[in-house]
């Protein structure tokens, strides 16, 4: 897998706090938002299969989604979304590897994982508003312990989505894919410097 560090002028202190940060490259079959997921939580060792194997894992992946999606939820989740779909074509499309994740679909991902997934705008250089848990954000603004885990994913070119990583050591070749405060301080001090510019950026108080 391809690693890139984000440009300096994205990468920086009072975003992402200390360390270094890179994209990494993942799948672009239509289902780079399911691999990028993977990845983050290197579901099934994604990480270190074959490319084929990626491909099943992602693949099976996205589709589990479309067996709890309900129409209740549709409904819930649809009503923020700017573009939105049938229930049926958003019921179809998790199991469709070519069709692109959507709002609703990114949401109910991250709604049944129990997991913050905020985006990054490479292109336009700044956070993409409106996709995150309400969970992370409380804690962010009351100031409280954050206890959800986070994965940042890159929007590339308004095309590709790709997980953001933290560079560890380079030599040893250790990443960070998922941010989780219970489990380290610096996790913790990442997240809450990413959600202090996303909250102000996107003006949520």
């Amino acid at each position: 897998m391809m690693i890139e560090e984000i440009d300096s002028d994205i990468h920086c202190a009072y975003m992402l706090g200390t360390g270094r940060y890179a994209r990494m490259g993942v799948l672009g079959d239509g289902s780079c938002f399911f691999h990028s997921v993977c990845a983050i939580t290197n579901r099934d060792d994604y990480l270190h299969k074959s490319e084929s194997k990626q491909k099943e894992i992602a693949y099976e992946f996205r589709c589990n989604f479309g067996k709890v999606f309900t129409k209740e939820q549709y409904e819930m989740l649809s009503e923020k979304s700017l573009a939105p779909k049938s229930f049926e074509k958003e019921l179809d499309g998790f199991c469709s590897p070519r069709v692109w994740a959507d709002e609703v679909m990114i949401r109910f991902a991250s709604k049944v994982l129990g997991i913050n997934l905020v985006f990054l705008d490479l292109k336009e250089k700044k956070a993409y508003c409106g996709v995150h848990m309400d969970e992370t954000i409380d804690a962010v603004l009351d100031e409280r312990k954050i206890s959800q885990a986070t994965g940042i994913v890159a929007w590339v070119n308004h095309m590709d989505f790709e997980p953001v990583v933290r560079i560890d050591d380079a030599e040893k070749g250790i990443i960070t894919t998922l941010f989780e405060p219970k489990k380290s301080k610096e996790d913790e001090e990442a997240v809450r410097t990413f959600m202090n510019f996303y909250t102000k950026q996107c003006k949520i108080n």
